[in-house]
């Protein structure tokens, strides 16, 4: 039992380093220019900008599994990106599929950010699925595997 449990711990360490070490991926160039307008906007705290990625129909998935639509995700999340005064998030993608007029895209959002509430480190991890419209490529969907925000320990 004791040699399972070792030989299951060392798997986990391998697979665990295996995904921390994968490498980035080549998006297509209008997916990759939405991301390059995004996370900076984020830094920012620019809300005006952070909103208009994420279509009328947009629903993000938590951890748990639980559903919110776009109104209430960006009433929470709105919150959180108008008190930013400065940030330091990095995006890295790992994969995409695309799919006719849509394009999914497994991210890795990791970093800090500056409130007047203080210093908060940030993580999420998750799938962004985008769809082609008249407006260009929008956030119709993020699915989210990992979602951390805490105050940095000094």
């Amino acid at each position: 039992m004791k040699n399972r449990l070792n030989l299951a711990a060392a798997a986990l360490l391998a697979l665990s380093a295996f995904s921390v070490a994968a490498p980035e991926v080549k998006l297509p160039a209008e997916i990759k220019a939405r991301y390059d307008v995004l996370v900076p906007a984020i830094n920012k705290g620019d809300y005006k900008t952070f909103q208009s990625f994420f279509a009328p129909t947009f629903v993000n998935v938590d951890p748990a599994g639980k559903s919110v639509k776009r109104a209430d995700f960006l009433k929470e999340a709105g919150g959180m990106i108008k008190s930013i005064q400065k940030g330091d998030l990095k995006e890295k993608t790992f994969g995409f599929k695309a799919h006719g007029k849509t394009i999914s895209v497994d991210f890795d959002l990791a970093g800090q950010i500056t409130t007047a509430a203080g210093v908060f480190n940030f993580h999420e991890v998750g799938t962004d699925t985008w769809a082609k419209s008249k407006a260009g490529w929008l956030l119709v969907k993020t699915v989210d595997k990992t979602f951390t925000f805490a105050p940095v320990k000094k």
